[in-house]
């Protein structure tokens, strides 16, 4: 536990890179609290992540600082997954555990991920009433199984599992206590008439980081059956047709709890199936789960055809120690 008498903090929120999509920050958001944890640090978030304290507010009421100074390089460290030069864990580690009282976290990922603790995100955050006023279900009773399918931001985006095929044997083998969350609402419409599935039934939804792409019901698109089996209906809904930046303040707004209570439907589901995604991975590895299941497309079984589950990343990857707790012989890239 941070000591009181002698606080020292960890700072997330402060010079978070731009054009990242919420699922990588929200990685970084667990990183920090990970390096915090195991230090026994005080983690701070500043005010500059404003709309994840429009979303959740802390459990614990301790004392961070008002007003923060710029991050310099010799208190700040530094780890985002799309840099190519690794961190030097033997710094990052003495840094950590040093008298100094406000170290810096910029980044999005962990040095090779340790186990979360079980429900790790529920020991410090809980829903803001702004929150709860937009979730679609009672607080107390979230849907169980849940179902994240991630349409690609373009042509160029193509991720797994979305398919026909996959999107039919999905509906197929699903129950119909399924609640559906997905950035193109259209299939909202499609699951819901196949599959009775449930969703929040927003009208359209912006990605969290380029508010140029877009997704949301337009009569000209066509019927979500005819986006499954057209090939030149599916060309022509190309979802980058939209590039106005909205600048109304409150609609922007709503689109960012939009995006929490999505996320946080994620976060309570007892059982998730997801296509690849940050989004919905930062929410299983936030509450430390590893029953979450990556549908990667469809595999042969006899004569048939079933859905390929696979697990998560960081669990094919394989997960390691705190950084913190390593000896030398365990920390890595030290000569950096």
């Amino acid at each position: 536990k941070p000591s009181v008498e002698d606080p020292r903090y960890l700072i997330f929120g402060k010079d978070i890179p731009k054009l990242q999509g919420l699922g990588n920050i929200l990685n970084g958001l667990l990183a920090a609290h990970l390096l915090a944890y195991e230090s026994n640090r005080t983690l701070c978030v500043t005010p500059d992540f404003s709309h994840f304290h429009a979303a959740f507010e802390p459990r614990d009421t301790t004392h961070c600082p008002t007003v923060y100074q710029p991050p310099l390089p010799q208190n700040t460290i530094r780890m985002l997954n799309y840099e190519s030069q690794p961190e030097n864990e033997c710094r990052i580690k003495d840094l950590l555990v040093s008298r100094v009282n406000v170290v810096f976290y910029v980044g999005n990922t962990y040095p090779r991920w340790p186990t979360v603790p079980s429900k790790f995100f529920l020991r410090y955050y809980q829903p803001t009433p702004a929150l709860l006023a937009i979730l679609p279900f009672p607080s107390k009773t979230p849907p169980a199984v849940v179902v994240h399918l991630r349409k690609g931001d373009d042509r160029g985006d193509v991720r797994g599992g979305l398919d026909r095929d996959t999107l039919r044997v999905l509906g197929e083998t699903l129950s119909k206590d399924t609640f559906l969350i997905t950035n193109y609402v259209k299939w909202y419409d499609y699951y819901g008439e196949c599959c009775r599935w449930r969703n929040p039934g927003w009208d359209e939804v912006w990605h969290s980081a380029v508010n140029q792409f877009r997704w949301g019901r337009n009569k000209k698109d066509g019927s979500p059956k005819d986006v499954q089996g057209d090939q030149k209906m599916r060309t022509r809904l190309s979802e980058q047709a939209k590039f106005e930046i909205h600048t109304d303040q409150e609609l922007i707004d709503r689109q960012n709890l939009q995006m929490f209570s999505d996320w946080y439907t994620l976060l309570l589901s007892q059982t998730l199936y997801h296509t690849y995604s940050d989004f919905s991975q930062s929410a299983l590895h936030f509450m430390g789960r590893t029953d979450g299941r990556v549908i990667h497309g469809l595999k042969p079984v006899g004569n048939t055809k079933v859905l390929d589950l696979r697990k998560e990343l960081w669990l094919v990857d394989g997960e390691t120690g705190f950084l913190v707790q390593r000896t030398m012989n365990d920390l890595q890239h030290c000569s950096n």
